[in-house]
């Protein structure tokens, strides 16, 4: 497969390979190696950039930048990005199909960041404005994650009855499970500024069609950062309070997980409607059920 001019020679070139793959076999542990190559050369090519600490009222949150001449990636927490060995730990973990034995939640929640923020920072500094990409590579990266978990590979296409006609409407990842026969409509946003109330519409829509609750819905995150440019300083954007009204008027999300959780996010375990936002790594041991 001939590699696009843009990627050919930058430590991103793996990922139309990658690309092709995940749409082939999500499951298999080619994929997986195949992550942990593009980790590793995505790592090592970062080594050479001087880090810009960024200042930041986030409580107990620590962020930095990669810089390159005057490029700037996107803000990286300090806590959640690690090595390669705690990446190389939680592919091993996937092939040996030990994942909940040899790893705890907050582990394989910073692998996780780690993969997914050390490519999104290589972009940001060889092709700056492409904000596709990263979003691609982590919705691949999750698509492996839970293909594996629930041993099925998803769809991205749901077929729906209006009156005499069937319509196919597009969606991230359907998951139809062997386990009781469990549905799952899972959204992957790196950030959910943008199009958030796509998510809960879905939702309806499967809920109206096919029974309230029948797909539970999971909404996957990155972060909510914000990095401003000028002042070096980082925010976190969030609405939490339109989360409540989608919860409560549109439909009902059955978990939210995040690799950067924000504070103000994961609050709403504990105000009405009641939507459970967690670690992402929190999702591998709970009952796939809910």
């Amino acid at each position: 497969m001939p590699i696009p001019k843009k990627r050919a020679g930058t430590p991103i070139a793996n990922f139309d390979t990658l690309q092709h793959l995940i749409r082939l076999a999500p499951q298999s542990d080619e994929v997986g190696i195949l992550f942990l190559e593009i980790g590793q050369t995505c790592l090592s090519y970062l080594q050479q950039f001087p880090l810009q600490e960024l200042t930041t009222h986030i409580q107990d949150k620590q962020y930095f930048a990669f810089v390159s001449e005057k490029r700037f990636s996107r803000a990286v927490n300090q806590i959640s990005f690690y090595d390669i060995e705690l990446v190389k730990s939680l592919i091993q973990a996937l092939q040996d199909k030990k994942l909940t034995q040899v790893m705890p939640s907050a582990s394989i929640t910073r692998a996780c960041y780690t993969l997914a923020m050390s490519f999104a920072c290589v972009v940001d500094l060889i092709n700056p404005g492409d904000k596709q990409t990263p979003g691609t590579y982590f919705q691949y990266l999750v698509t492996h994650l839970l293909s594996q978990h629930y041993q099925v590979n998803p769809s991205e296409r749901i077929r729906v009855k209006m009156g005499e006609d069937t319509i196919s409407l597009t969606m991230d990842l359907i998951f139809e499970t062997q386990k009781d026969n469990a549905r799952y409509h899972v959204a992957v946003k790196n950030s959910t500024r943008e199009r958030a109330s796509e998510v809960w519409a879905h939702q309806r829509i499967l809920d109206e069609s096919f029974g309230k609750s029948v797909y539970k819905g999971i909404l996957i995150g990155l972060a909510e950062t914000k990095l401003d440019h000028k002042a070096l300083s980082v925010i976190e954007i969030c609405v939490p309070d339109q989360w409540r009204i989608y919860q409560q008027y549109i439909a009902q999300l059955s978990r939210i997980y995040y690799l950067d959780p924000p504070a103000v996010y994961m609050e709403l375990n504990n105000k009405p409607p009641f939507i459970v936002v967690k670690s992402f790594g929190d999702f591998f041991y709970e009952d796939s059920i809910f």
